[in-house]
């Protein structure tokens, strides 16, 4: 018996990631249909500057997805690299995913990501632990209430907590970036919303970057209900009262 070889070719719709580490083996899924689970189902890697090529055995996940892995940059590769993927290995039927492609990559050191043929640090406000070859999307965030003032970090601790009076949401590129609001007051470190800790006690007024709930009385003569802004505070003592500062 001898299977209709071309009914059986898989297609390749999309390939992900399309680049690998050069000194490690490197997962790449393929999606597409017709992938058909069995012994024959293998992925084909060819690369630049030398004959061979390497036979994978395919992982197989469902009939649109399959995962193959491949190898490190062999000795004396260049960079680019044939992947190709089959049902029937063993009847030489071969469907291209990847053609050509420049592929293997010098992984970046943490804190830096490739940008272009080169690393380059995380921007402020975000971190890479693990070292990395894509772009900056691949620096993450500092977490809400830390902040992140240098290039290049490689910690989720980033450069530290929030001072007191300031707050910092994912992403805050310095300490000082986001003062607690006027009329609340910020008197704990690591906050992370312009609520801060509260707003101001009744009576008191606060300035942007207040760290107390009784940092400022209102004027002689003036009353605050909390939260107040100003020293006019909420308006003027009522008729028949009086109201120290």
């Amino acid at each position: 018996y001898v299977p209709n070889v071309g009914s059986l070719k898989p297609t390749v719709t999309s390939v992900s990631p399309n680049k690998g580490e050069t000194g490690s083996s490197t997962a790449i899924t393929l999606k597409g249909s017709n992938f058909e689970r069995g012994s024959g189902l293998y992925c084909r890697f060819s690369f630049q500057s030398i004959p061979d090529w390497t036979l994978v055995q395919a992982i197989y996940v469902s009939s649109t997805e399959i995962v193959c892995l491949a190898p490190k940059q062999p000795d004396k590769a260049g960079l680019r690299l044939t992947l190709e993927v089959s049902n029937l290995a063993s009847c030489d039927a071969w469907v291209t995913a990847l053609n050509n492609v420049e592929f293997f990559y010098v992984a970046c050191p943490p804190g830096s990501t490739m940008s272009g043929p080169t690393c380059s640090e995380c921007p402020k406000g975000t971190y890479q632990a693990g070292g990395s070859a894509g772009g900056e999307d691949e620096c993450t965030d500092c977490p809400a209430g830390r902040y992140g003032d240098s290039l290049g970090l490689k910690s989720p601790l980033c450069s530290g907590e929030c001072p007191k009076g300031y707050y910092c949401p994912s992403g805050t590129s310095a300490r000082n970036q986001h003062p607690c609001p006027a009329g609340t007051y910020g008197s704990a470190t690591g906050l992370t919303s312009s609520a801060c800790s509260g707003l101001t006690s009744a009576g008191y007024y606060s300035t942007s970057g207040a760290v107390s709930a009784t940092e400022y009385p209102c004027a002689a003569g003036r009353y605050g209900s909390g939260g107040q802004t100003n020293s006019q505070c909420s308006g003027p003592c009522p008729a028949g009262q009086y109201c120290a500062q």
